[in-house]
């Protein structure tokens, strides 16, 4: 890790020194990528004038820390204490301070975004940026705020019902900060704008159920609401199905909260007209509790498919992004001194490309550690020459960049088969070769055996020759 600190502070500080433009970090300005080579282009501009003065404070660790996880949950502890003084501001408003502890809030959130504007710069309102609604959302309610700040000063010298009605509408939208919390929690998110996404559908329920509510109402109005005056129940039947939109009304209420005892509680009604308690039934169950249904499931089918939708722009949006690092890998290994096989040197990765590395990543939104980083290095070396060729450079990067995916466990899973197949060759292979030299040496050792003997034979009958002769 220190060696990789040492050598991106040794890049930065040279590229200061020689008044570079930083062309390593510098991304093509074309439609696929604009939005990623913006940042890059505007810092390569400020390093390379060498007449502007160096900033403050760093703009990328600034822009890590707005975007961190610590200060994201910090904006959420203030947003719900903001909502919580509200509450409290409305149940008790005799307490004169309520004032001076909205403009803290007021101060904090306007910090919190005066912090992301000059971390992110331009990019913070861009329309490349995929939260531009919220940027915007969160700007929209800090101007209300401070428009009711200044109106609330002057509001002592101008007098007149419709300014106070103004103050008092724009103090009731501060409760939208709530809504800001929806952005920092991932599930509330993914929940929130599921059901928006599922307005389509529920529209569509809703006329369906408007057209029922109107259909049996119309029925229940000319069989039930215009009864003479001489029947025992035409006070209670008048009262709820009158005219249609009182029926309707009525209907509505049954479809929410079925409540059948007070039609039960009165007297003679189901037993005088039995056809009315089947119908009231029959509304419950289809009515409500069939309505309640149909809507919980499209309004559920919907998120489904929204997220599936999600889901696949997601995969789309990392091919762009692997096909963007494999195409500005590729560049920087060839911009690398490199042997005659086009292979360049484990330190010049680590000095030279891997700086760049970091800034692709910083502007690509890709996770990273600089301990991983430098643990890739060393399993780059696929072969393990000491040299890394464009393939394994480009290959490392972009497989780490897609991150664990089950299309990686299945590479390595597959390679594993290959090497077991291979090594079964291997030892079937060695088996046979030591199967033929162990036949070869058990023929070799019987010829031997059967030489000796025939050696012993023939030295025998000279022995018995000899031995003749003398006598």
């Amino acid at each position: 890790i220190k060696h990789m600190r040492r050598a991106v502070d040794a890049a930065i500080n040279s590229s200061r020194r020689q008044g570079s433009s930083r062309e390593y970090a510098r991304l093509p300005n074309d439609d696929a990528d604009e939005h990623v080579g913006h940042r890059l282009s505007s810092e390569e501009g400020s390093v390379a004038t060498g007449a502007q003065p160096r900033p403050l404070v760093d703009e990328t660790r600034l822009a890590k820390l707005v975007d961190s996880i610590c200060f994201q949950a910090l904006s959420i502890t203030v947003i719900v204490a903001n909502a919580g003084t509200i509450g409290l501001e409305t149940d008790l408003p005799t307490w004169g301070h309520w004032e001076s502890v909205e403009h803290v809030f007021l101060v904090v959130f306007a910090s919190e975004l005066a912090l992301k504007i000059y971390a992110h710069g331009a990019t913070f309102f861009s329309c490349d940026n995929v939260d531009i609604y919220w940027n915007a959302f969160d700007a929209f309610v800090i101007a209300l705020g401070w428009v009711d700040a200044i109106m609330s000063a002057f509001a002592s010298h101008i007098s007149g019902g419709q300014l106070t009605t103004l103050l008092r509408m724009i103090r009731l939208l501060r409760i939208l900060r709530l809504l800001r919390i929806i952005r920092f929690l991932k599930q509330l998110y993914l929940l929130a704008f599921g059901f928006i996404d599922a307005v389509h559908a529920v529209f569509w329920v809703t006329i369906l159920t408007a057209v029922l509510l109107y259909m049996f109402s119309i029925v229940l109005v000319r069989t039930c609401g215009r009864l003479p005056d001489t029947d025992p129940n035409h006070e209670f039947l008048h009262e709820k199905f009158e005219n249609i939109r009182t029926a309707m009304l009525t209907l509505f209420v049954m479809m929410s909260a079925p409540n059948l005892q007070t039609y039960i509680a009165e007297d003679g009604l189901l037993e005088n007209r039995p056809e009315l308690g089947v119908f009231l039934v029959l509304f419950v169950i289809l009515g409500s509790f069939g309505m309640i249904a149909m809507l919980t499931g499209v309004i559920s089918e919907n998120m489904f498919e929204k997220n599936q939708a999600r889901l696949e722009e997601s995969r789309k949006e990392l091919e762009r992004t692997l096909d963007l690092l494999q195409k500005h890998t590729a560049r920087i290994h060839s911009e690398l001194p490199l042997n005659q096989k086009g292979e360049a040197t484990r330190e010049d990765i680590i000095s030279i490309a891997m700086p760049q590395i970091l800034t692709l990543f910083e502007e690509t939104l890709v996770e990273f550690t600089e301990a991983s980083l430098t643990h890739l290095v060393d399993v780059m070396d696929l072969n393990g020459s000491g040299y890394i060729d464009v393939d394994e450079f480009t290959s490392a990067i972009c497989t780490y960049a897609a991150g664990l995916r089950p299309l990686s466990i299945q590479e390595v899973n597959f390679n594993v088969n290959i090497c077991m197949n291979r090594l079964e060759t291997i030892q079937d292979a060695v088996g046979e070769i030591a199967s033929a030299l162990l036949g070869r040496t058990r023929d070799q050792q019987s010829q031997a055996n059967t030489d000796l003997m025939k050696l012993l034979s023939v030295g025998n009958m000279i022995g018995v020759r000899s031995s003749l002769r003398q006598s």
